[in-house]
């Protein structure tokens, strides 16, 4: 109980506002839907880092697609050298049938069409070129090449000179681990992703952890201009326009 004198005095209110009431309501669920995040959070870390359980009986699911070394570069002196900057730019890629392929379109009879998928070696950018992992006699082997992206933008990607000595190599896909569950952790995970879904927080969440409801924080598209007239008391418009008046009069 509060017995200070001063607290009594006239003037002195220690009852807030419907309006303060109201913005400390939404600060505090705000600062829970944070807390629900970085607990979010660390719950998929964790289930990123249970260990793996080998399987009994392996099994294939679909096909594994990767580069390795031509075989001519395989039997030469260099051999070593390029199998370890393979190790560095190698990429993978899975399909459910061996042939690689995706449909492209249809044709004027309706057949449909299909290309092989393209497969790349890894290439840097450049914020990624001063700390990528590269030895001096690797980087010389790499070229700036610049690329466009959708919107008519370019960027600049290094990319290795020589791809010709790798070759792509076709393999199962055999499931020999699988990750261990945690059934406690699945639960609560399992209850905020319920929440989010009920309570429609995500628009929400997304603005106060990215800083945007709708649009990407990569989008660049430039913002609408604002009217001259925005956020301005009526009196204030009103004396503009009057002064505006007589500026034009005395000249």
């Amino acid at each position: 109980m509060d017995t200070h004198d001063s607290s009594f005095e006239p003037g002195c209110y220690r009852l807030r506002t419907a309006r303060q009431r109201k913005r400390s309501q939404k600060k505090d669920h705000d600062k829970q839907l944070i807390r629900m995040h970085h607990r979010q959070s660390e719950l998929c870390m964790a289930r990123r880092q249970l260990p793996l359980t080998p399987l009994q009986t392996p099994y294939q699911r679909g096909w594994r697609r990767t580069f390795v070394l031509r075989e001519d570069v395989a039997r030469s002196a260099a051999a070593a050298f390029y199998n370890n900057l393979l190790s560095k730019i190698n990429t993978i890629d899975y399909a459910a049938d061996r042939s690689f392929r995706r449909r492209v379109g249809r044709k004027k009879n309706r057949k449909k069409l299909y290309e092989v998928k393209p497969q790349y070696l890894r290439a840097f950018y450049c914020y990624e070129w001063s700390r990528a992992p590269l030895s001096p006699e690797e980087r010389v082997l790499f070229y700036p090449k610049e690329e466009t992206r959708k919107d008519g933008t370019t960027y600049i990607q290094y990319v290795f000179a020589e791809p010709w000595r790798f070759v792509l190599q076709v393999k199962p896909n055999m499931i020999t681990h699988v990750r261990t569950v945690d059934e406690v952790l699945e639960q609560e995970l399992q209850q905020i992703d319920n929440r989010i879904t009920r309570e429609h927080l995500g628009p929400r969440l997304n603005r106060l952890v990215w800083g945007s409801r709708w649009r990407s924080r990569w989008d660049r598209r430039p913002e609408r201009e604002k009217s001259p007239l925005y956020n301005k008391p009526l009196q204030r418009i009103i004396a503009e326009a009057a002064s505006d008046e007589d500026h034009e009069q005395f000249y």
